[in-house]
């Protein structure tokens, strides 16, 4: 008679995903424009993740894809640790849900969740249609801001998407802008876009995010010869050099903080948050042994790298916010 034996388990497979490809995509403005408290990293950071969700087969975004944390920071050009934070901040925000794959042995998976409607709501209360055709865009720091519409009818409402994201508002034809061929404008975003090229113009000193000066000439420390530096800007590096008790590089510090000033076209005020997001990011403490003869290494080295990669993303991010605006 035969045995009794238990039939035989077949071994278990490990879970498989299909291998996902980066595609192109349109860019969320609620997170380019709105959530202020996200870092511009950490929105890059979102780009990368919404160009891993293909569409269903009708077209529309599934809102999960799963891209490896070494496959992000690639696409990114950033370290592991600096995508894993990124990937922590846009959590809290409540931009995406992280469902780990590790038990599995397979790479997380990332919930694109749509914005709160409270974040939609302030988003949406800046656009009102105008029976004229253009967009009126509100801001609270002074009157609004109009774009006139070249079309006779009315501006198309804004349609939720079912992931519980907003299309953008479709932009208004300036007359200047009329003939420029969509061609022109994606080389024009390809060329900007790229990290390298970012990295070396900032490291040379001719790179700058404002466009409001035609005529400076490129390859000079001062990109914009008619902005004059900043007393309070020069006022924070002397209290960070103090901090680090290196008084002896405070000029050279103060002098290299104006220039990036000058190059970056931002505000005062957005410079300064500049500044104390990188020191906070070099958790710096004070330091004991004063550098009285300014024959050490200036500490405020690796602080001034953190400040060029803060203005690197910022500029990455402002290119892609101008290829969108026509």
């Amino acid at each position: 008679m035969p045995e009794n034996r238990p039939p035989l388990l077949e071994p278990e497979t490990p879970v498989r995903r299909a291998r996902l490809t980066a595609h192109s995509t349109a860019i969320s403005n609620v997170v380019l424009l709105g959530y202020a408290s996200l870092s511009d990293g950490a929105r890059l950071t979102y780009m990368v993740l919404e160009s891993y969700d293909w569409p269903d087969k009708d077209g529309f975004s599934k809102g999960r894809c799963w891209p490896s944390i070494e496959t992000i920071a690639t696409a990114r050009g950033k370290s592991y640790d600096t995508v894993a934070r990124h990937l922590k901040e846009l959590e809290a925000a409540g931009l995406i849900r992280v469902e780990s794959g590790q038990e599995r042995g397979v790479a997380n998976c990332y919930w694109l969740l749509g914005p709160s409607a409270q974040e939609a709501a302030s988003y949406q209360e800046r656009f009102d249609d105008r029976p004229d055709g253009g967009i009126k865009e509100t801001t609270s720091n002074g009157p609004a801001q109009t774009r006139e519409g070249k079309s006779a009818g009315p501006h198309p409402q804004q349609c939720p998407t079912p992931s519980g994201k907003h299309a953008p508002p479709a932009p208004a034809i300036l007359p200047e802008k009329e003939h420029e061929s969509q061609e022109s404008k994606f080389k024009k975003f390809e060329l900007e876009k790229d990290s390298n090229l970012f990295s070396s113009r900032i490291g040379r000193g001719d790179a700058t995010l404002s466009t409001s000066q035609p005529n400076a000439k490129p390859g000079k420390r001062d990109t914009l010869p008619g902005r004059p530096g900043s007393a309070y800007i020069g006022q924070i590096i002397l209290d960070f050099s103090r901090a680090l008790n290196d008084l002896s590089h405070a000029p050279s510090n103060q002098k290299q903080a104006q220039n990036l000033f000058r190059q970056s076209g931002l505000d005062e005020k957005t410079f300064v948050e500049l500044l104390y997001e990188a020191k906070k990011r070099t958790q710096w403490a004070a330091i004991a042994t004063p550098n009285v003869t300014g024959t050490g290494p200036n500490r405020a080295a690796y602080f001034f790298k953190v400040v060029r990669n803060l203005l690197e993303e910022k500029a990455q991010l402002s290119a892609h916010l101008s290829y969108l605006t026509p």
